[in-house]
């Protein structure tokens, strides 16, 4: 009951940081809050002193459809409910159908989200505390996207690897003189893949010739070369699309998530990214 107390005065904070952005990063007795008519002083206990240490930080998302605020706009996103649990402030650049060698399905004057993911990350915000790629399924998946997955050391845009390595250059090139920590996701799974079968490379799902958790092991060893913290949400995340009950439960369709599966996958995160501080 106490813990509910206090993250419901979180809540109100972010709220009101959102619109007042001078507004106290401290919590004490008296909270700022805005309501449809106007700003309101409320007094409340906040004795718990509960705090995620990811409040007031600012973080920073590249991706696909999953984080795209604009896309399924009924469906509430992931860093939503992970904003209002601690307080974390979000902006996030999402690309309906873009990934780290496909562009967005339906573009528009908006090069950040357009474009494959390399493209426009000079366009971001300079400062932020957390930045995050999360992405990878469209490159994985989609018809007029066919590049073999390559070689640990490949070079250039012929292959996944060099899409994803040149992604990775420029996000450290934009980033690596501040104190931003660089994390980056692997992507979710999708009705289709088997991700516990996965790791034994028995999955016969290859539209380009190697699997979704083939996809997300190269994620994995190139953070790890550039020394990126990286969450393997294909493998670790409690998303069992495979199973027709769980997708009737969370699933939009056989790739995104409703409103009920975005906050599943949200505590997998949250609890990652307060690990790192």
């Amino acid at each position: 009951m106490r813990q509910t107390l206090s993250r419901t005065l979180l809540r109100k904070i972010y709220i009101s940081r959102a619109i007042n952005r001078d507004c106290s990063r401290k919590l004490d007795n008296t909270v700022i809050t805005i309501d449809d008519a106007a700003k309101q002083v409320l007094i409340a206990d906040t004795s718990t002193n509960y705090q995620s240490k990811l409040f007031s930080k600012k973080w920073i998302i590249k991706g696909d459809s999953i984080s795209d605020i604009q896309y399924l706009t009924g469906i509430k996103k992931y860093y939503e409910y992970i904003s209002e649990d601690t307080g974390i402030i979000v902006d996030a650049y999402g690309g309906a159908g873009s990934g780290y060698a496909r562009e967005k399905t339906n573009k528009d004057s908006t090069k950040v989200t357009n474009g494959i993911f390399h493209e426009g990350i000079e366009e971001l915000p300079d400062k932020c505390d957390i930045f995050t790629l999360f992405g990878g399924t469209n490159d994985w998946k989609c018809d007029n996207v066919n590049y073999p997955l390559g070689n640990i050391g490949d070079t250039g845009l012929t292959t996944i690897t060099g899409f994803i390595k040149q992604c990775f250059e420029n996000v450290r090139s934009k980033y690596a003189n501040g104190d931003t920590l660089i994390t980056v996701f692997t992507p979710l799974p999708r009705a289709e893949c088997y991700p516990l079968i996965d790791k034994s490379g028995e999955v016969t799902t290859k539209p380009h010739g190697y699997t979704l958790g083939e996809l997300s092991y190269r994620i994995m060893e190139l953070s790890e070369l550039y020394n990126f913290k990286c969450l393997d949400l294909y493998h670790l995340a409690r998303c069992y699309c495979y199973n027709d009950v769980f997708r009737q439960k969370y699933m939009y369709d056989t790739v995104h998530y409703n409103s009920k599966g975005n906050e599943l996958f949200a505590k997998d995160i949250k609890g990652f990214l307060e690990s790192l501080f």
